[in-house]
């Protein structure tokens, strides 16, 4: 850990203390190859300095942000091109408000030294950016459930048509569906939070000038056409997967042979899975 010799009292002296990144991993209980991830994809919303030596360091500006990221991780499931965003926004209300921060309690500890109305205007201003990250997550969470949902209906009625022709195998066959599944899933969350997050941007640009129910609205009638950008992708792929399987289907039993059902369906689905995310990029694009 790396000490500032200054005369400062206790609470200057935290502000400018730096750790190197061991130090830092074990502080705030994240791994160093984590940080250094959030370091190369978070880009200038975590940037880290160093020193002579070219060695990391940490401040108490990076750990406010980490109690940020993990906040957001799990109380939200963001990934991390939203979370950049929010970062970046939230950085740009501290340069604009220099006394601005995002904790309730530093809230109120500015508000005894600054007065009453400094309170509320800095309750103000945390209090809409909580608002806009509420916005954004609740619309995009409506967007994947409805997504996700039409997905799992289907497969629940692909797997009820194998089942009748193969219930001695219906069991492994569900569980490798449900891993490519999952993957498809996580996939579109992926690239729904990237989409979600140039949405947003876009939106932001003029919002001075719109009320924040205009502003909500803009942004649904947005997200709902991605829902019906992400449903043309799946029903493109889902064609062309059976198209494929059609080419040279694979068939079981010993005396008369049929298709295989489940062979197809899981064929189709990781026709999907391995496509979607450049199918669907090709069409933002």
């Amino acid at each position: 850990m790396y000490e500032n010799e200054y005369s400062l009292g206790p609470e200057a002296l935290d502000q400018l203390r730096a750790y190197s990144i061991k130090d830092f991993s074990e502080l705030v209980g994240v791994p160093q190859t984590t940080l250094r991830k959030w370091e190369e994809v978070l880009g200038e919303a975590f940037r880290v300095p160093r020193d002579a030596q070219n060695q990391r360091f940490y401040t108490k500006k990076h750990e406010i942000w980490v109690a940020k990221i993990n906040k957001w991780r799990d109380e939200k499931d963001l990934g991390l091109p939203l979370i950049k965003e929010l970062l970046l926004e939230m950085q740009s209300l501290e340069r604009d408000n220099p006394q601005f921060e995002t904790n309730a309690n530093e809230l109120a500890i500015m508000g005894q030294q600054g007065g009453l109305h400094q309170n509320n205007q800095l309750a103000d201003l945390s209090r809409n950016f909580d608002d806009k990250i509420k916005l954004v997550v609740s619309h995009m969470e409506d967007l994947l459930y409805k997504f996700n949902q039409e997905n799992r209906e289907f497969l629940k009625e692909e797997l009820s048509r194998i089942k009748n022709e193969n219930n001695d195998q219906i069991e492994n066959i569900e569980k490798k569906l449900t891993t490519v599944t999952k993957a498809q899933e996580e996939t579109m969350r992926s690239l729904l939070e990237e989409n979600t997050v140039m949405i947003k941007n876009s939106l932001t640009k003029s919002e001075n000038q719109k009320s924040d129910e205009e502003r909500s609205i803009e942004l649904r009638q947005a997200l709902h056409n991605e829902l019906a950008l992400s449903r043309r992708v799946h029903q493109r792929l889902r064609m062309e997967a059976i198209e494929a399987w059609n080419k040279n289907p694979v068939k079981t039993g010993l005396f008369k042979k049929k298709e295989d059902l489940s062979a197809k369906t899981l064929f189709i689905e990781e026709f999907i899975a391995n496509r979607i995310e450049e199918e669907y990029k090709k069409e933002i694009t």
